[in-house]
C-alpha cells in the first residue's frame, strides 16, 4: 500500500508558547504518537487540488533554504514536502505563511486549510 504523501510544519526555534508540528495531506495519517505529541500535533486533512495547489506555491517559493540549517530563531520552521527538508528561517517563515494563505484564499482553497496555516 502507499503511504500517503504529506507536507510538515514544525516549529523547531525559540517560542514563548508551544506551536505544534502541521502535518497537512489528502488522507488521515497514521502517525505513531505519544499522548503527550497527540495532544502538541495537528492533521489538516484537505482535498486533492487545495494540497496541489500548497505544494505548488513551495515548489515556487524563494523563502527556503533546503541546504543550510537556519539560525534558531523564534520563527524557525522544518518543513518535509513529501520527503524532501527544507527549512524556513524566522525572517521568511511569517511572510511565507501571508504569502500562502493569500494565495490560497486567492485560488479559492479549503478553508480548514488556510486556517491551519493561520
Amino acid at each position: 500500500m502507499d503511504k500517503p504523501k504529506y507536507i510538515l510544519f514544525e516549529h523547531i526555534g525559540t517560542e514563548e508558547k508551544p506551536i505544534p508540528p502541521r502535518y497537512i495531506s489528502t488522507k488521515r495519517l497514521d502517525i505513531s504518537l505519544s499522548k503527550k505529541e497527540i495532544w502538541f500535533q495537528s492533521m489538516i486533512v484537505t482535498d486533492e487540488r487545495s494540497y496541489i495547489t500548497l505544494k505548488k506555491f513551495m515548489d515556487e517559493s524563494k523563502l527556503f533554504d533546503p541546504k543550510i540549517q537556519p539560525h534558531m530563531e523564534y520563527g524557525t520552521f522544518k518543513v518535509i514536502k513529501e520527503g524532501k527538508l527544507l527549512y524556513l528561517n524566522g525572517v521568511n517563515s511569517r511572510k511565507f505563511f501571508k504569502e500562502a494563505i493569500d494565495y490560497l484564499t486567492l485560488k479559492k482553497c479549503d478553508i480548514n486549510l488556510i486556517k491551519g496555516l493561520n
